[in-house]
Parts: C-alpha cells; sequence; structure tokens
C-alpha cells in the first residue's frame, strides 16, 4: 500500500500495522536498485466506484494471462467489492494516476486463505489475477518460470540452500522515513518513488509454507519491507519464481517472509490456472 489509500483505508492499514508487529504486510523495496529488465513483474492497482485507481500491491505474470500475488491483497478487494487492474510500466506518472498500460483483471482469490491474527503467518497467501491480454507489452514479456515440487525442501537437503540469495522484486518507497510533527511524536511515512525496484536477500531459514530471507543491511543485502505485498522472491538471479512477499518486520530492516510456491498446497492452487513443472 501507499500513500494513494483513501483516507478509510490508510486508517485500516495503520490499525493493522500497529497490531501485527512481524507479521505486518509487507510492502516497499529498500536498499534496492531501479529495475527495467525483470519485466513479468507488475503493480496491481484497485478502484472503488468512479475512484481512481490506486496502487495496492505488486506481482508477477507467470504466463501471459496469469498475474501471482498475495492474497491478503486480493482479499482486500473481494472483501470491499473493488477492481483490480495490473500494470507492467517500469515507473509510474510523477502526479501519481495511474500508468496508461492499465488493464482490467479478474481477482481470484485462495480459497483456502486466512489473514494473520497478530501473531501468525499469513496462510495460503498467494492468490492470481487474470487478463485476457497485456496489449502495451505483446512480445516483451517473459514470463516468470514457477519451481518444482519441493524444489527449495531438495535444495536443503543437499546443503543448496546455504549462502543462497533470492532477488525481490517490487514497487514502493526506498527507506521509512520519521517525521516528527510535535512533541512526543514520531509518525512514519513511506515515500512511493513508484518505481519497480530489486534486490539481493539471503537465506534465513526454511519454514513447512514459507521461506525466511535475511534482508539485513550490515550483511550486503537489499529486501522488501513496507510497500510490496506479493512481489516475487526468485532463485538468486534466474527466472524462477519461488516465493511471494507476504510479511515482514515494519521497519523493513531485518526479515522478509515470502510465502513458497513449491508446496503441495500453493500447487494444488496455481495448477488451477497454469501448467505447472514436475
Amino acid at each position: 500500500m501507499n500513500k494513494r489509500l483513501s483516507w478509510a483505508l490508510s486508517t485500516v492499514i495503520g490499525v493493522l500495522a500497529a497490531g501485527l508487529g512481524v507479521a505486518a504486510p509487507a510492502q516497499a523495496m529498500v536498499r534496492a536498485t531501479p529495475d527495467t529488465v525483470r519485466t513479468a513483474v507488475g503493480s496491481f492497482w484497485a478502484q472503488f466506484g468512479s475512484g481512481r485507481p490506486f496502487f495496492i500491491c505488486s506481482g508477477t505474470f507467470v504466463s501471459e494471462t496469469v498475474f501471482v500475488t498475495a492474497s491478503h491483497c486480493v482479499d482486500y478487494i473481494v472483501r470491499y467489492g473493488g477492481n483490480a487492474s495490473v500494470s507492467l510500466a517500469d515507473a509510474f506518472p510523477a502526479d501519481g494516476a495511474p500508468p496508461t498500460d492499465l488493464v482490467p483483471a479478474e481477482a481470484h482469490l485462495n480459497p483456502r486463505y486466512k489473514e494473520s491474527n497478530g501473531t501468525d503467518l499469513y496462510q495460503f497467501d498467494v492468490s492470481v489475477l487474470t487478463v485476457a491480454a497485456m496489449p502495451h507489452h505483446e512480445g516483451q514479456v517473459t514470463p516468470a518460470s514457477l519451481p518444482g515440487a519441493r524444489l527449495l525442501d531438495g535444495l536443503k537437503a543437499s546443503g543448496g540452500l546455504r549462502g543462497a540469495v533470492f532477488t525481490v522484486a517490487g514497487y514502493g518507497t526506498e527507506s521509512m522515513v520519521v517525521d516528527p510533527v510535535g512533541p512526543g511524536t514520531s509518525p512514519t511515512s513511506f515515500p512511493d518513488t513508484g518505481l519497480r525496484q530489486s534486490g539481493l536477500l539471503g537465506f534465513s531459514a526454511l519454514g513447512a509454507s514459507v521461506l525466511h530471507e535475511n534482508q539485513r543491511a550490515n550483511a550486503g543485502y537489499a529486501g522488501a519491507g513496507y510497500g510490496d505485498s506479493g512481489g516475487p522472491s526468485f532463485l538468486g538471479t534466474s527466472n524462477t519464481i519461488v516465493g511471494v512477499t507476504s510479511t515482514g518486520d515494519i521497519p523493513c530492516y531485518a526479515t522478509n517472509t515470502a510465502y513458497r510456491l513449491d508446496t503441495a498446497e500453493a500447487r494444488d492452487f496455481l495448477g488451477q490456472f497454469v501448467a505447472l513443472p514436475q
């Protein structure tokens, strides 16, 4: 989410962030660099009624018509009756208007999704948007490759995750800004750059359904933070997307948690929309 949100949505997000602690929706690139190469990574926009579309999350095309993102982003659209759309523009217009390549999308919420209760991770945090086509980018986009079954488990068993890195990508801010407005107050904000950005994270731990990534600056890593939900985690610098950014620590400092796409639970859902490798 970013500062284009309506007051009501900003209030909801503020309450969620305050209550979620380490399970806050992860939402914005930090210590990253602009990326015009990973053209399958796009932005997810919401619209309500006749209002102007606003940026909500990131995601990745895994086919010409299937855009993978986080369930907690899609849940917002479905729950409140909004319309979804997708852009593949490298950058948003400076005046905050939606990109000119925006196309309507149909939201498909994972029926098994469960939101965080403030301490737990989001469950089944992968959903998809589908589009008829991206006419402004025809023939210009190479969709990301989905992983084979239990790819990360196999790498862990063979020692392949020791020292592994992951490329994360998304749209949003570069860092958290503290802007005091009065005695005893220290409100924070995440000024939006409106750029697709990416950076390298390290391996931290592997859970049954999530991948924990190290994004500490003192280890030399970039990372995802408050503004990049739904964005991809690619294995190394490859085109294989092994997870979608799900949660992280609010200061965007230490940890990114990506929902794995190589598990049976993720593949059961994704297989309804796109062919899966074995």
